[in-house]
């Protein structure tokens, strides 16, 4: 019989996640977080869109698993209905003790959380009810967009551009920065001059989209001008890679499109994490964590039926044979509902306690050895990383 490791008490830091909310949860609430995301066009029916995304969402092999397990841990009947009438009542009576069990089952010691476009008070505000420790991820397309808002200078945005990542390290405490350029223009980020980029400033509104203005030399300028900063600020920046919601650049969101940017020499000694690990792109992310110094590969992806694949067993092994070891570190993606911050670990895990396994039945490695590293995984080399 294949060797199963019990990773669930294996101590674990989420390096990539958001707040979560103390609120009822509804059946549509449930079916959103397993349908397929992003923008719904303006012309949809919202309706029949709704009725489709609930058919569909709950159709699924991904769904049912979910309420499977969440039923096993509320210890209630297997469908969704019971699922979510015991939620709310564990909710109501003890919200945060409900929390606190999620977290003790799956070891959940420490999370980093993403502001996204959430004020840093905001962001400490959920951490005081969070039931662990919790640090935080400053989002840089949230301040680009606000001051492309509000500048009227390229010089004047660019100094503040600077001073909102030295306030976000000094001032608020964060750990790390996160950028998500991948759903704006790509990845396949430009080394730009300064006169290019004011040129971009200077015309950003010939082009404004859903995010804002377009300007794809401005903002590859203040990525590569944020990857220079971090350096400086000592702390890692992380970068969305793969496929994600429908609103991703699609055709530009293979992590190798970084090569260029990333062994830039002013760049090169940044610390970059690459989220979801470039799923489904996940040789050419292993590739750049192997031949650049500084590139980690992150293990998240929200398990919707279409990311699914990125959270296998088969997956993590082919990461643990393509990616040095220290540089895999765990994140899970989980926002909204705290119910994710529970499941998405307990799924990897899983996945991850099958793929050492099969190191185990393959001789590589002891349970033991094993054992110590999905310690580093979910644990040992995030809080190396930042300095935790």
């Amino acid at each position: 019989m294949a060797t199963q490791l019990d990773l669930r008490k294996v101590p674990t830091i989420d390096v990539h996640c958001f707040p979560y909310v103390d609120m009822p949860m509804s059946r549509d609430d449930t079916d959103k977080m397993f349908a397929l995301g992003g923008i719904i066009v303006g012309s949809v029916d919202t309706a029949k869109h709704q009725a489709a995304v609930r058919h569909l969402a709950e159709n699924t092999v991904t769904f049912r698993a979910f309420v499977k397990e969440w039923a096993r841990f509320l210890d209630c009947a297997q469908n969704i209905e019971a699922v979510i009438e015991a939620r709310e009542a564990r909710r109501k009576t003890d919200f945060t003790g409900y929390v606190r069990a999620m977290c003790q089952e799956v070891g959940l010691k420490t999370i980093i959380a993403d502001n996204g476009t959430k004020t840093m008070e905001q962001v400490d505000e959920f951490g005081k009810r969070f039931p662990g420790a919790y640090k935080k991820t400053f989002r840089l397309e949230t301040m680009v967009r606000d001051l492309l808002k509000t500048e009227k200078l390229f010089s004047s945005l660019v100094a503040k551009f600077d001073e909102g990542m030295e306030r976000a390290v000094k001032v608020h405490g964060c750990v790390s920065f996160k950028t998500v350029i991948a759903y704006r223009t790509g990845l396949d980020i430009q080394k730009v001059s300064e006169a290019e980029a004011e040129r971009d400033f200077a015309a950003r509104n010939d082009d404004v989209r859903w995010f804002g203005p377009h300007a794809k030399k401005l903002r590859d300028f203040l990525m590569r001008r944020a990857l220079i900063k971090s350096i400086g600020l000592k702390v890692p920046i992380l970068i969305h890679t793969g496929l994600g919601d429908t609103d991703i650049v699609a055709a530009k969101c293979n992590a190798a499109l970084l090569t260029d940017i990333l062994k830039d020499e002013e760049v090169l000694p940044a610390k970059v994490v690459l989220i979801h690990g470039g799923f489904p792109y996940t040789l050419e992310a292993g590739w750049l964590a192997n031949v650049l110094p500084n590139v980690y590969v992150e293990l998240s992806c929200g398990l919707v039926p279409y990311m699914e694949p990125a959270m296998s067993a088969e997956r993590y092994g082919h990461l643990l044979q393509w990616v040095p070891l220290p540089k895999l570190i765990f994140g899970s993606d989980a926002g909204d509902w705290p119910e994710f911050h529970w499941y998405y670990p307990l799924y990897a895990k899983r996945s991850m306690g099958k793929a050492l396994g099969t190191l185990v039945d393959a001789g590589i490695f002891t349970q033991d050895q094993a054992m110590k590293e999905a310690e580093n995984i979910f644990h040992n080399n995030a809080k190396k990383l930042f300095g935790l």
